[in-house]
């Protein structure tokens, strides 16, 4: 309980009582503040003395059995000299150190030598942690200063999804009192908007139902308030789900359907082929022993260095990520030998049907073989830091072409169960990509621009069709930009100015725009480690109308798992302890993590 208490009682309307004075004051919570200053200014020896005890000092004035009455010049000599021990916090305090010992020298003889002792035992007490008087300076804080820390907080809640309301948590409040008691916390409500490039421009809650038309609402109104235009969307990636597609049509921008998902539903459908759908099961069943019974975990373990097997425990399955079930068939064909002892004698063979048969362990390869690359594929696409989307033809290509590849062999040499499988599977994946890529001209577009690929990967029947159709989408791109930059901003390169125009500029954009992807086609393609971003930098003097069209096209992402890692950032704000968060802070929250690498950290 407060040492204030000694001094104060509370009354039956609510209101606190100084028991010297009689005066009242309001205190509808917990904050003693009011009660404390009442002290330091209407009974200063009595606030010295309870000061003194709140903080933990002992040996001082009061302890030495002097007898102080309430003569102001006396309360305060003694002030002063305490004031001395501890750097003030403030201009006004100075002030008030200085007058005070101003007033302690005209004090009388008997209270100076008290004063006097009472200063040499304090001194003495905190010589041991204390070696030099410090600097005024070293607590006050102008305004530029406070900015500053104002600033390095505001990163830190930022970047580290910390709640708004930290800066009202009273631990918070000491910590931050502790290391310079002379700064004050912003409320909760003070709020900076800072201009830095958007990676992410929100995560939104849709209470209502995921309908296509709310989801094109909440996405309309997310375009509307940051004033983007059409001209300037390219595309917009999301899932084959029926309302979203729906929400793509509504809004009427260009549709790419997450590379991820298709493989994702190109794996389910071949792991519920006739012929592999009981070897999958087999694999399940036997997740499920090791992941419900560390005894049999402890077996296995024994049954492995029985065989020089490696010591692995078997992964984790989740139904939502096929590539666990890779993982696991993995495991299984390594541990072949070892597993199949298991099955047969632990627990008396209850577990032995589950065996693998040389059937089911080719099964097993062939699904490894032909999942394992897409799972490279699947990791490669899944960036949101480079360019991703001009590489799902040319990825749909080299399966069309491993896919060949297998029929000729299998024809030459009478179409083996193994070799029918395999060609299943990869027709299975290729018939899903076919579904959700084919005919789509922005893809098109986008991977033609791209000096890795260019048209190398792209199928055609006329060249000069391809040609046509890649001059029309730079040319409107170009003339939307230039129209669109040139309201804006007067001084952008690309607006047109107001002079003559000789020699070059006289050619019609047309013109200039065939010679342009003339030249482009007509040069070797880059290797697939150079970034294709940098390489339209190094070159946008040569291809001035290209260059539009491919930093337009280049923000096309091959998956949406950019989306979902803002959900699962979002998982890291939503939690059981903040349960009172409202959506509209959350919102603010996940907003800031995901652009954290855009905040500017605070110079000091």
């Amino acid at each position: 309980m407060s040492e204030i208490w000694q001094v104060f009682k509370k009354d039956d309307g609510g209101k606190v009582i100084c028991v010297s004075c009689n005066k009242k004051y309001a205190n509808p919570g917990s904050s003693t503040t009011n009660m404390w200053n009442h002290l330091r200014f209407k009974h200063k020896p009595k606030f010295l003395e309870l000061d003194r005890l709140r903080r933990g000092l002992s040996g001082g004035v009061f302890d030495q059995g002097a007898s102080i009455d309430n003569d102001e010049s006396e309360s305060e000599s003694i002030e002063s000299n305490l004031i001395q021990l501890q750097p003030s916090t403030s201009n006004e305090e100075l002030e008030i150190s200085q007058s005070c010992s101003n007033i302690s020298q005209s004090s009388n003889t008997d209270t100076s030598s008290v004063t006097n002792s009472s200063f040499a035992t304090v001194h003495e007490t905190s010589s041991a942690s204390t070696t030099r008087q410090l600097k005024m300076t070293q607590f006050t804080l102008n305004k530029s200063a406070k900015i500053k820390i104002d600033s390095a907080l505001a990163y830190f809640i930022a970047t580290n999804m910390m709640p708004y309301s930290l800066v009202e948590k009273e631990g918070f409040k000491v910590f931050v009192n502790a290391l310079n008691p002379s700064y004050k916390l912003p409320g909760r409500k003070l709020s900076h908007n800072p201009e830095f490039p958007l990676s992410c421009l929100g995560c939104i809650e849709l209470s209502e139902d995921h309908t296509g038309e709310n989801i094109a609402d909440v996405l309309q109104m997310l375009i509307l308030d940051y004033e983007i235009p059409d001209w300037k969307i390219c595309s917009m990636v999301t899932d084959y789900g029926s309302n979203m597609l729906k929400a793509v049509r509504n809004l009427n921008i260009p549709h790419v359907a997450c590379f991820g998902h298709a493989l994702n539903t190109a794996v389910s459908r071949i792991f519920n082929m006739d012929e592999i759908k009981d070897v999958v099961h087999k694999v399940k069943s036997i997740h499920n022993i090791f992941a419900h019974s560390w005894k049999a975990v402890r077996e296995m373990g024994k049954i492995q260095e029985k065989f020089s097997l490696p010591n692995k425990k078997f992964p984790s399955y989740s139904k939502t990520r096929w590539w666990s079930m890779l993982e696991l068939i993995n495991i299984i064909i390594e541990q072949e030998l070892g597993l199949t002892s298991f099955l047969r004698t632990y627990k008396n063979g209850t577990f032995k049907n589950l065996s693998f048969q040389d059937s089911d362990i080719i099964v097993l390869k062939n699904l490894s073989s032909i999942i394992q690359p897409i799972r490279e594929i699947t990791d490669n696409l899944a960036g949101d830091s480079y360019v991703t989307g001009s590489a799902i033809l040319p990825v749909i290509s080299s399966l069309k072409s491993k896919l060949s590849q297998i029929t000729e062999l299998n024809e030459s040499e009478d179409t083996d169960i193994n070799g029918r499988q395999i060609k299943k599977m990869y027709k299975t994946i290729i018939d899903i990509l076919d579904q959700r890529y084919q005919g789509n001209t922005l893809l098109v577009m986008c991977t033609v621009l791209d000096p890795r690929f260019k048209i190398e990967y792209i199928t055609y029947d006329d060249i000069s069709v391809l040609k046509k159709t890649v001059g029309e989408f730079c040319e409107d791109t170009y003339k939307s930009t230039v129209n669109g930059s040139y309201d804006n901003d007067s001084n952008n390169q690309l607006a047109p100015q107001k002079k003559t125009k000789t020699g070059l500029s006289d050619v019609p954009l047309s013109q200039k725009l065939r010679h342009e992807l003339d030249l482009y086609l007509n040069n070797p393609i880059i290797g697939f480690e150079q970034d294709p971003l940098d390489w339209w930098n190094l070159n946008k003097t040569t291809y001035p109308i290209m260059f539009v069209s491919a930093k337009k096209a280049m923000t096309v992402q091959a998956t949406s798992v950019a989306s979902e890692r803002i959900f699962s950032k979002g998982g890291c704000v939503l939690t059981d302890h903040r349960a009172s968060l409202t959506n509209e802070h959350a919102s603010q929250l996940i907003f800031l993590t995901m652009n954290k690498d855009y905040v500017p950290k605070p110079a000091f």
